[in-house]
Parts: C-alpha cells; sequence; structure tokens
C-alpha cells in the first residue's frame, strides 16, 4: 500500500488550477448536454441572490418532467443593475446557447421569484420569443405568510 501512495503523483498546484479543472468542467458540462440532449423539452428556473460580500449572483436552473433539477450556471451580474431588460437579455442569451448545442426550442418555460424587474423580464421573453414566464409558488407562499405574521 505503501509503494502505491509513493508511486501515486499528487498534481501541482498548478496542474489543479488550470488543466485539471478545465477538463473537469468539460466532461462536467458534457454529462449535462448529454441529459438536456435527451428531454423533449425543459424548463429554465433563476434564483438571484447575494454572496457574503454583497456581490449580486444568478442560478440558472433546468428542469423537465423526465430528469432531476440540473444546475446550468451561476452568474457574477457585478456592477450590471438587475433591470427588467438585463435579466430578459441574459435569459435570451443561455436560451440561444443551450438551443445551438442541445436542439431548437428546448427551453418551454422560465420560473423565477416575483420581484417587479423579474416581472418585467417575463413580458420582454413572453413577447419577444414565446416563452412561459412565471412566478414561483414557494415565494409567493413565503410573502403570504410574512404578511399573516
Amino acid at each position: 500500500m505503501v509503494l502505491a501512495l509513493q508511486a501515486s503523483k499528487v498534481p501541482s498546484r498548478t496542474d489543479v488550477g488550470d488543466p485539471l479543472l478545465k477538463q473537469t468542467a468539460k466532461e462536467h458540462f458534457e454529462k449535462k448536454v448529454a441529459i438536456l440532449m435527451k428531454q423533449k423539452f425543459f424548463a429554465f428556473q433563476l434564483d438571484g441572490w447575494s454572496n457574503p460580500r454583497r456581490e449580486k449572483l444568478i442560478n440558472i436552473l433546468a428542469s423537465g418532467p423526465n430528469m432531476d433539477p440540473l444546475h446550468l450556471e451561476t452568474i457574477a451580474t457585478g456592477v450590471d443593475s438587475q433591470t427588467g431588460e438585463y435579466i430578459a437579455r441574459l435569459i435570451g442569451a443561455k436560451v440561444d446557447k443551450l438551443d445551438a448545442i442541445v436542439g431548437e426550442s428546448k427551453v418551454s418555460s422560465v420560473t423565477t421569484d416575483n420581484a417587479p424587474n423579474m416581472e418585467k423580464a417575463w413580458g420582454i421573453l413572453e413577447s419577444t420569443r414565446g416563452l412561459l414566464c412565471n412566478g414561483c409558488a414557494a415565494h409567493v407562499l413565503n410573502l403570504l405568510l410574512q404578511d399573516v405574521a
């Protein structure tokens, strides 16, 4: 056992941070694409949040009737203001990217929280792309319970 451990080489910090990380990310992306390719359609879910450094982030997930939810990407919006137009452009770009990879028009709907900027993005996406957009029922329930309390 000791000889086996001595024979194995621990990757350097440079190897872990560059080629191994890129290779792992590529393999992970290919697995996600394979899952999405099998779907007739799927939906996007977006959730915005802030990390402990108060940086704005948006998670994008995909889910469908025959698949577990799949984390697609976390986007750091940086200094970009999260307006309805910005969110609509962001979602549109992700839809276009996936359409090019897994097939045209597989994204059928988008679910977000119920913030006014998201509602504005819904209108833009529904009118320009024909996507069905709606708010998250869990967010609505949370707001209702806060009103009751």
